[in-house]
């Protein structure tokens, strides 16, 4: 079953966000998922500014004899009061008119950020770390640990540094980042998952454009298809 239109939506999974029982870390995953759109004459991918991504004003990609597809953000969070909104899911979208093909949807894990501080703020951020990381005294990580404390002389004085070094790069834990993708052609939509490393880029779906409509061709090598809101593996 396809349609005329393709949306491909793309970014972290939301399932394990942030550090387990740690109020520093915000519940929006900060890993970067880039989405990028190959058609045989030209390419689709986010520009230079994302501004225009966040209200759908970005100038049409050009596609050649394919025609025009959009970048735009497929969702949009504020996690941290007065910062600036993140991108979290990228979006394509490819409709209108244009000849037939077969197109490649990629994906690129730009970075593999698993947890954010909840606030830019070096106090904010020190006095929720130590308040939840060290409890007894200061003597040791508390049950809320923010932080992997390898037997510290002063857990104030391991948090202050590792508070420190994580502002500094806005990143609290790096690993592999799980990411969910949304590919709607017409009526119907499959969710793909798959588990990404720093830098990696992978081919999520072939699509094929037969007589003005969109059909799934096949899957990307360790992409896994998922029911509808199922978890990935």
């Amino acid at each position: 079953m396809g349609g005329p239109t393709l949306i491909f939506r793309a970014g972290p999974d939301d399932a394990g966000v942030g550090l387990p029982a740690c109020a520093c870390s915000t519940a929006v995953s900060p890993a970067n998922v880039d989405v990028v759109y190959v058609a045989p004459q030209g390419s689709c991918r986010k520009p230079a500014n994302l501004d225009c991504g966040l209200n759908d004003t970005c100038a049409p990609c050009d596609l050649g004899a394919q025609g025009s597809a959009r970048w735009r953000s497929g969702r949009t969070e504020q996690p941290r009061t007065n910062d600036a909104p993140w991108i979290v899911d990228e979006e394509i979208l490819h409709d209108g008119a244009g000849a037939d093909g077969e197109s490649t949807l990629q994906v690129r894990l730009v970075d593999d950020c698993t947890a954010s501080p909840a606030s830019v703020l070096p106090d904010t951020n020190l006095a929720c770390c130590a308040f939840l990381d060290c409890s007894n005294g200061g003597s040791g990580p508390g049950p809320q640990a923010c932080f992997d404390y390898a037997q510290p002389t002063s857990c104030l004085t391991d948090c202050d540094a590792l508070m420190g070094a994580a502002l500094a790069q806005d990143c609290m834990a790096r690993g592999p980042v799980v990411v969910r993708a949304r590919l709607s052609t017409g009526a119907r939509t499959r969710e793909l998952c798959a588990t990404m490393t720093d830098e990696q880029s992978l081919t999520f779906a072939r699509v094929r454009r037969v007589g003005g409509t969109f059909t799934v061709s096949s899957l990307g090598s360790g992409v896994v298809e998922v029911a509808p809101g199922a978890p990935c593996p």
